[in-house]
């Protein structure tokens, strides 16, 4: 009878220790700072996919850091139906919309800053086995010159992406943060990209030599908590990104205007006017999503930049707020 409680009890902590877990919408993306590294020095061995897994990656080495902030999101001109935007320092990672049960994020598909098509990730609570399969198109048109070929009038690209998601695997990850229940989700990504050309009234040609049919497959590991992934595993390039540490919001803060405006239109000069109390960065961006330039004004004061160079149309601003992180988009004209 002991024999058999011994056994019962060494069970049930076997069992605790690598329980299953859902994962909630809070679990991926949640506001916050993450603070995350790579590994690359080589191949890594994700495992694979099964109940009750153990993925020992404790000895992961630093090379690479990166600051990751999840702020709220003002659409203010995008036309993107998003809460949350995902940061590099001044670059935008993604757009995300976030509900309790969904999670859908907005890939780039053109060159224009309103040129975005969505994926869902999965309906949550997920769990092992669940799976979501979703795609993305678009047709996008460029000049000869974008392309280097001066004597083409106008390229089409045509790209179709389909996203495979799979909640593959579960059980216990070590990083050299800690030890972690979590599970593990697979996504193979397809690509199929076509390239056709015109030249002035005749129809588009097809350039088999500029198309590209691709795969990918990455793993990523996510745990109760913690707001962003744990890890992900990159095997095509053989790269580990994983979390040093994360802080995230105590509260969500409302998306709120950020109290800065710029003069529109605007000609040889552009002035910016901070009406807030905190400090602000602000990005422009031209009709191409090139980042023209980029300038911090404090708060309660008034910035003027030199415009004359920019060439006539429509530009893009992106307002970060440095005290609460929240983000918000102005469109103006020259």
């Amino acid at each position: 009878m002991k024999t058999i409680f011994t056994t019962a009890l060494m069970l049930c902590t076997f069992l605790m220790a690598n329980a299953q877990i859902q994962l909630s919408t809070d679990d991926v993306y949640s506001l916050g700072t993450y603070q995350m590294a790579y590994d690359t020095s080589g191949a890594f061995n994700e495992g694979t996919p099964g109940a009750n897994k153990t993925w020992d990656f404790s000895a992961l080495k630093q090379h690479d850091k990166s600051t990751i902030r999840v702020v709220p999101y003002t659409d203010n001109g995008l036309g993107i139906d998003a809460n949350m935007v995902e940061l590099e320092g001044n670059d935008t990672l993604s757009y995300i919309k976030k509900t309790s049960t969904e999670v859908t994020v907005y890939y780039q598909t053109g060159p224009s800053s309103s040129d975005f098509e969505s994926s869902k990730l999965f309906n949550f609570p997920a769990k092992y086995n669940d799976r979501m399969i979703d795609s993305v198109s678009s047709v996008t048109y460029f000049t000869g010159d974008d392309f280097g070929m001066p004597l083409i009038d106008s390229v089409r690209m045509t790209s179709k992406i389909k996203f495979d998601n799979k909640v593959d695997a579960w059980g216990s990850i070590k990083l050299p943060m800690g030890t972690f229940n979590s599970s593990r989700v697979k996504m193979d990504v397809y690509f199929d990209i076509a390239v056709a050309v015109k030249t002035g009234k005749l129809p588009y040609v097809n350039m088999p030599a500029f198309g590209q049919i691709d795969t990918s497959v990455s793993y990523t590991w996510f745990t109760n908590g913690k707001g962003r992934y744990l890890a992900q595993y990159y095997a095509q390039d053989k790269e580990m990104e994983f979390m040093v540490s994360s802080g995230l919001s105590s509260k969500s803060v409302a998306s709120t205007k950020t109290g800065v405006i710029a003069s529109n239109p605007f000609n040889n000069q552009m002035v910016i006017n901070n009406s807030g109390n905190d400090g602000i960065l602000l990005t422009i961006f031209d009709m191409n999503g090139k980042q023209i330039e980029s300038k911090k004004v404090a708060g309660k004061t008034q910035a003027t930049l030199e415009t004359s160079a920019y060439n006539s149309g429509i530009y893009t601003i992106q307002y970060l707020n440095l005290t609460n992180h929240s983000v918000s988009f102005q469109k103006v004209i020259k």
